[in-house]
């Protein structure tokens, strides 16, 4: 599997300042994606699929489970005008008919309701297994009723370290659905 963001990240990372690297972020954000995949959470994501990813902006994460042979369904709203696999269009409220998926979010807005929305018609639907990547609650990744519900329906049961920029705290957590 080839992966250049995270090639890019790391040459990025070698410079000398937290400006400089924050700068190549804002560049490399834009071309592939929030967060760095590395090669732990992509096999962790095949293993877990079939998976079904809610705000895949370009597509970048889907690539590479689908370059690992994995199996993912990949939906943006808007999806970005250059992509780097195929990125249907689709929002949140698909999330429920995907419901016999492992739901994958990857960096949702913490000032929108779209993560929200999409575990609620998830759970609703039945759905047992969230992976979710981004920050804790009160971080810059899904608003505090997103945190809320995940805590309160499921319970984490595994999770990868990922490569992160100066000042974010990104982390990949599994989630499986709560009895009762």
């Amino acid at each position: 599997m080839t992966n250049p963001y995270l090639e890019a990240y790391l040459a990025a990372t070698r410079a000398s300042n937290a400006y400089s690297q924050w700068e190549s972020r804002r560049a490399l954000v834009q071309q592939y994606a929030w967060a760095i995949p590395n090669d732990e959470a992509i096999g962790l994501l095949v293993g877990l699929g079939p998976l079904v990813e809610i705000g895949a902006g370009s597509g970048y994460w889907a690539s590479l489970v689908r370059q690992a042979g994995g199996d993912i369904v990949a939906l943006d709203i808007e999806p970005w005008a250059t992509t780097h696999t195929e990125v249907e269009e689709g929002g949140p409220e698909y999330a429920g008919a995907y419901h016999d998926r492992t739901l994958f979010l990857c960096w949702p807005p913490y000032d929108m309701p779209m993560a929200y929305d999409a575990l609620y018609g998830y759970t609703e639907a039945g759905g047992r297994r969230v992976v979710y990547v981004g920050e804790s609650r009160g971080g810059c990744t899904g608003d505090d009723a997103f945190h809320e519900m995940l805590a309160l329906r499921y319970e984490w049961s595994d999770g990868v370290s990922l490569p992160q920029w100066y000042g974010l705290h990104d982390t990949l957590t599994v989630w499986e659905r709560r009895s009762g």
